[in-house]
This record gives C-alpha cells, structure tokens and sequence, in this order.
C-alpha cells in the first residue's frame, strides 16, 4: 500500500530536492516521514533526498541510509519521492543517507555530455534533432531525426565530436535556473511549480529534472561511437563521456594487445590479417568440400562392396552431416530388400554425452523397428522416414549396443 501524499505534507517537491540543487552532494541528514513494507523490498518516504530519482532518462541514483540500508531505486511519484528499500526505517527518525557517488559521477557525465551533444547537433549547419536519448548501462545514445534528408558522414561527425571536445576542454559553466513557466516537454504527471532550466554558458538552455555538472571541464572527454538507422528515417548515434571513454579505450586497448600477438602485426594491419584469413579459410573450405566427397566415394565403394556379403552394415565417424549424407545418396539404389544401413555422425569419438546425426537406408518396416529399438540405446532419438530414415540421437555412442539392436534374433 502506498502512503497517502497527505502522510508527508512536508516533504521537499522533486525540483528542489537536495540532489538536484547541489548534484555534487554525497550525503544528507534527514528525516523519515513513513515506511511502507511490501513483498520484497520497503518504501521509504524522506523529507529531504540527495538520491536523484528516475527522471529526464537519467536512472535513479543508489546508496544507503543509515550505513546499512541499501537503497536499491528512487521513483518520481508525480512531485514527491519514495525510496526503494532492502530494509525498514522508524518513523520520525533521523536518517543520514550515502549517494553511490561513482554511479552518481558516471550519471552526471553521461546526461550533461547529452545536453551538449544535442546542443551541438541541433544548432547549424547540421540542423538535426533530438527526439529522444538513452543512458545505456556501459553507452548511450541520442535518437535524432533530419531537419533535411542528409544524415551525417563519418568527416562530419568528427567535427561534432572535436566542437563538442573544445567546449569541454574550455571548462564552461553550467548553471541551474528555476521558474514556473511549463514547458511543453515536461511528463503530464509532473505538476510541480519548481521548472528547472539547465545552461551550459553560450550553447544551450534546456529543461531538465536531472543532476548536472558544473562545468563541462568535468565531462573530461567525449567520444562518439557508431549510427543505427531506426523507425525508418530516425538515426542513434552512440556515445560515451568521461570514464566510460576512458574504460572503453582500456578494453579496447587490451584486445588490440592480445590480437597483435595473434596476428602477429599490430593494429593498423588487423583488418587487413583478417580479411587475408577469410579468404584462405574459404579457399581451405572449398578444398576440405573437394576431399570429404572423394572420400565418401571411396566410403561408399567400401560399404558397397561389404553388402556383397552383409546384411547389417553400421558405419559411425566424427563427420558432419553433409558428409554421411553424400555416402547414403550414393547408397540408396544399392541395398538388397532385407539389407540395412546405419550411418551416424559422431560429435566426439568418445564420451558419455555424444550427439549427432544418423541416416538409416533399408525397408520401411525395418527402419521404423530400428528406430524404436535405439530407444533403449540412446538418451533420446528422434527423425522419421520409411526406406531413407533420417534424424537425431544424443547419448553414449556405443556400437555393439547398436548392433545389437537393431540385428534381428
């Protein structure tokens, strides 16, 4: 049940919470209005918070209260916030809660290099809208649609980025404005008077609930990523700011390390190591194809020749499917009507959890009893077909236990 928003008729509107006018807060003493538990988790409902709730696509901020509570999200609940708790709170105490101040850092760094991105895309001679963003959990992305049908180039959006760059590297300031003229952009549900406007001196004014920096110097840097092309004519273009750029060049950095020693070559000849790979594994396939049906050929002579004077013939190899497949087209008008073969496909050449494939030539009746009779051999055996039988089998591959299956008293 959640409490009534008269059972905290003093609690600070979303707006003015401490978070949002002070973003480099990392605690706050405050007090507890109510506590509501529920099935998994307790709503807390504080007077005061430094845990910026969800909002402006940035997620809600995590920590503690009292050095031990964890609090796992804060939801906007029209003007007022609640805490999602892993314990309970007493009423009309005091409690100090703890901003996750990495999370919080990494949250600022993503929403404002937003704020700047956008400004930057918007604004001429590039002249593209954001219509929407998303603060992914390791890149974000803004969704823009064109002002005209022209979509950025790769030149072009490292121009962006190096404007974007030098307005960080000038380290200028970013304020917070308040006024109770509505925006048209704001959630129908939020009806507070408190209308924030976030400005980053000379290149952008915009409403926005979220925590910010206060300075673009404290985005550090920002990189952008790659374009997909979504809704038909909408485009994401992806990005990481501050450490996430520097995380991100990390990771890469020690891929590259571990493809130089495996590609013998650093970087800058990888795509081209790679592409010559490509075009010898497709030649080394077509020459292994070439071999695998000659040497079906001379499987199929072998077998041919053993139903001169056999009446069961099981032939079981590490091979894919294509290549037992190409023995039993070579077989099929070569059996006697009481004759049957069994070709099966190994996976492993041991083991008790083989699988693969099996193809069974002989008369209908026979294959069908065959198939049944494996059901005591196999883990599980499935396929269907009368003289060509054709399916599936998982289990220990044991193969006088399948000869004597399927060999009639």
């Amino acid at each position: 049940m959640v409490p009534a928003l008269d059972a905290s008729p003093d609690q600070v509107l979303v707006g003015g919470l401490a978070c949002q006018r002070d973003g480099y807060a990392r605690s706050l003493e405050t007090t507890c209005l109510a506590c509501t538990p529920l099935d998994h988790h307790y709503e807390v409902w504080l007077k005061d918070t430094v845990l910026f709730p969800e909002g402006g696509g940035q997620p809600s901020d995590q920590g503690t209260l009292n050095g031990s509570i964890k609090v796992l999200a804060v939801e906007r609940r029209g003007v007022h916030h609640v805490h999602l708790c892993d314990g309970p709170v007493e009423v009309n105490s005091t409690v100090t809660m703890t901003v996750d101040w990495e999370r919080r850092w990494d949250h600022m760094q993503q929403h404002t290099g937003q704020h700047l991105l956008s400004a930057i895309l918007e604004q001429p001679p590039y002249n593209w809208e954001t219509v929407s963003w998303n603060m992914g959990q390791n890149k974000s992305y803004v969704e823009l649609t064109p002002k005209d049908k022209a979509w950025p180039d790769k030149q072009t959006l490292a121009e962006v980025e190096k404007v974007c760059n030098d307005h960080i590297i000038s380290g200028l300031a970013i304020s917070v404005t308040t006024s109770q003229d509505r925006p048209n952009t704001l959630p129908e549900d939020y009806h507070g008077n408190i209308i924030r406007t976030v400005t980053i001196d000379g290149v952008d004014a915009n409403p926005c609930c979220g925590t910010h920096m206060r300075t673009t110097s404290d985005l550090q840097c920002i990189k952008l990523l790659h374009t997909e092309k979504v809704r038909g004519k909408n485009l994401r273009l992806f990005f990481v700011v501050g450490r996430r750029a520097q995380d991100l060049l990390t990771s890469l950095y020690d891929v590259s390390r571990e493809l130089t020693g495996i590609l013998s070559g650093p970087p800058e000849t990888f795509v081209d190591s790679v592409t010559r790979i490509q075009k010898e594994q497709r030649a080394s396939f077509k020459l292994a194809s070439t071999l695998y049906k000659e040497i079906a050929g001379y499987v199929s002579k072998d077998l041919e020749d053993r139903l001169k004077t056999e009446r069961v013939i099981v032939y079981a190899r590490e091979a894919d499917m294509p290549f037992i497949n190409t023995i039993s087209m070579q077989l099929s008008n070569k059996l006697q009507p009481d004759q049957v073969v069994v070709l099966a496909s190994l996976d492993k050449a041991t083991g008790n959890d083989n699988n693969g494939a099996m193809i069974m030539l002989g008369p209908s009746d026979r294959t069908a009893a065959i198939a049944k009779a494996l059901e005591s051999v196999f883990t599980s055996i499935k396929g269907g077909g009368k003289q060509r039988w054709q399916g599936k089998w998982s289990g220990a591959w044991k193969e006088k236990d399948v000869l004597a299956a399927i060999t009639e008293p």
